[in-house]
């Protein structure tokens, strides 16, 4: 499942689209390099290890650190983040990497449509309970001999012999 959409300072980071944007520059980031952000999103304010990274993003234990360092390079570079000043993304060797900067989520539309419709259907489906249940108390009467015993002139009485 792609995640949301979600700001980290003034970028806005759309997952599904590999799409970074500031001030109506957008960028489009390798598969790696995005997994690598969104990996780091989601574990913020915490770290991300080396090897959890490589495991998560992927996908095999047995690949250089080098393809990690060139990743979070490449991060950097696409964010203007300078390394030396480390506005966004922090090395630390004993820890790994974390964001310096919280990740502001947007609601996932999918979900907020899905959510509303299941409450809509939900609403409609006991208003339709609720009109049948008056349907029927309004048109059933309580007692089937109630009209007979006000009415005798629609009484039947039926004669029979002892015979």
């Amino acid at each position: 499942m792609t995640p949301s959409i979600f700001r980290i300072g003034q970028w806005r980071v759309d997952p599904a689209r590999r799409t970074i944007e500031r001030s109506g520059k957008t960028k489009r980031l390798q598969p790696r390099l995005m997994g690598v952000l969104v990996s780091l999103a989601r574990a913020w304010p915490g770290y991300k290890s080396r090897d959890e990274l490589i495991e998560e993003v992927w996908g095999i234990e047995h690949i250089s650190a080098q393809a990690l360092n060139n990743a979070i390079s490449k991060l950097r570079q696409a964010l203007e983040d300078d390394p030396r000043e480390s506005e966004i993304i922090l090395t630390e060797r004993t820890n790994g990497y974390c964001l310096l900067v919280e990740p502001v989520w947007q609601p996932d539309r999918e979900k907020f449509f899905f959510g509303q419709r299941r409450t809509i259907l939900i609403a409609a489906g006991i208003a339709l309970a609720a009109g049948i249940a008056v349907f029927i108390s309004v048109s059933i009467p309580r007692n089937p001999l109630e009209g007979l015993v006000d009415n005798p002139e629609n009484w039947e009485v039926e004669y029979r012999s002892a015979e």
